[in-house]
């Protein structure tokens, strides 16, 4: 027996090695709660509003374009019991602190993790000292998987360095994952109930002490979703909201459920007359000063916040008359490098924290397009460099073939995996570019050019046509 016995100790010693150094290289894959604890721990004293809450808040509240000094510390699921974790771990830390903005969705009252989501409970343990989950592991956790894949794959988090989450555009099919959602997040537990209101009054209670405001906020949902809610579950939640802002000072609620402002069929919500750019007036301009350039805020009139083209931005658009394309193609690369050299003499200190906080190879990838040229590539050449790649076991989600359009995964192909460097691409088919653009000799291209650099979901458009 004593034989034996040695004999499993033996086997089971290498396996338990393996088990600690793989649940250790686990907890080094960026985290978000590991990243926002640690940035409280750095900030929390600075801090004039912090978010709490669900997914609701942490997709739905942008500390960007809050005017104070704010964090989005909201997670998937995070229940109010938690919320008040969040809250008081860093009482100690608060010397600025004037508002919390707290989600207040349908399912804020009855969801509880303990119930529907032990799988993210550890990580509040392992990453933020959560007593009762302070020494889970988490290799045996679903969601890890998950997390390693998405790694693999992206490299990057989803997250802005102030905790936003920055979705990516969804396939799903909206009106069904609506109705899903609405499922899923119709509970009707009392007790749940009762215990989420235990923690909600602790929360208000805290606020109070502290002379701090409390805005509760139901985000905007898409109309499958809220067309689908339980109309008892739903009436309790506002009948709580309008009592805890009617009987507590500090607590204002505001109900976006259902907003005009975020209808689906109308972007901007009220009628507006934006320009996506000024290229055209620019080329007219530019025929009489010879080089101009123009630099304003841009407005896509059309729902497409995307990484790729968000909805709203700052372009600068330069015109150069009798340019051939060539002479445009130097133009773009010698513009690009003197913003990324200017940016890195001038503000080191933010791209430092970016690097840090974001993406580790930030600076390196911005002094090695400093170092190289920049590749020049027809589209007929790059569309036979894909051909290859797919004949080589390469696989794309949209196909590849002379005249398409190319789609993202196409661009970063050939900028991160086959040159790694930025490449100017040109000569497209004119039936895919504006019918503006010049025609080559040949008939079926235009003198377009676009220029693509190996930054993950990012795209540089700069000038696009020459002119002779």
């Amino acid at each position: 027996m004593k034989k034996f016995i040695k004999r499993l100790i033996i086997f089971l010693i290498p396996i338990l090695i393996l088990f600690i150094l793989l649940e250790y290289a686990i907890r080094q894959i960026p985290n978000t709660y590991k990243y926002k604890n640690e940035w409280m721990s750095q900030h929390a004293d600075s801090l004039n509003t912090l978010i709490l809450g669900n997914s609701h808040c942490m997709s739905g509240v942008n500390p960007l374009y809050l005017t104070n000094s704010a964090f989005n510390f909201a997670n998937s699921s995070q229940d109010l019991e938690r919320d008040y974790f969040v809250l008081t771990k860093y009482e100690n830390m608060y010397n600025n602190l004037k508002c919390v903005i707290l989600s207040f969705s349908y399912c804020t009252l009855q969801d509880k993790m303990d119930n529907t989501d032990k799988s993210r409970l550890k990580y509040y343990g392992i990453y933020m000292g959560y007593e009762k989950y302070k020494y889970s592991v988490e290799i045996t956790s679903s969601i890890t998987y998950e997390k390693i894949k998405d790694y693999l794959k992206e490299g990057t988090s989803q997250y802005s360095p102030l905790g936003f989450r920055v979705n990516k555009f969804s396939k799903d099919n909206l009106e069904v994952s609506g109705i899903k959602a609405a499922k899923r997040h119709t509970l009707n537990n009392r007790k749940d109930l009762d215990d989420n209101l235990k923690y909600l009054h602790k929360i208000i209670q805290f606020c109070e002490d502290k002379q701090i405001q409390l805005i509760l906020v139901t985000t905007p949902t898409w109309h499958s979703y809220y067309e689908h809610l339980d109309k008892h579950q739903l009436d309790q939640l506002l009948s709580t909201a309008k009592e805890l802002d009617n009987n507590h000072e500090n607590v204002f609620y505001f109900n976006f459920l259902k907003d005009d402002r975020f209808n689906d069929n109308d972007f901007f919500g009220k009628q507006a007359s934006l320009t996506v750019s000024g290229q055209l007036e620019g080329e007219l301009a530019a025929m009489s000063l010879g080089a101009i350039y123009t630099f304003g805020p841009t407005f896509r009139a059309e729902n497409s916040n995307t990484p790729r083209h968000l909805a709203e931005f700052w372009m600068i658009e330069p015109e150069v008359a009798f340019n051939e394309i060539a002479e445009n193609m130097q133009l773009a690369e010698d513009f690009i490098k003197y913003c990324i050299q200017w940016a890195l003499d001038n503000c080191m200190d933010d791209i430092q924290f970016l690097n840090n906080m974001f993406d580790k190879e930030l600076i390196e990838r911005l002094q090695f397009v400093l170092k190289h040229d920049f590749i020049r590539l027809s589209y007929t050449e790059g569309v036979k460099i894909l051909e290859e790649a797919v004949a080589k076991g390469h696989t794309f989600e949209f196909p590849i073939y002379w005249g398409a359009d190319l789609a993202s995964e196409h661009e970063r192909y050939l900028v991160e995996e086959h040159f790694k460097c930025p490449v100017i691409l040109t000569d497209y088919p004119k039936e895919i570019k504006s019918f503006y653009m010049k025609q080559n000799d040949d008939g079926k291209t235009v003198r377009a050019m676009d220029v693509l650099f190996p930054v993950s979901y990012t795209h540089l458009t700069l000038p696009t046509n020459s002119r002779v």
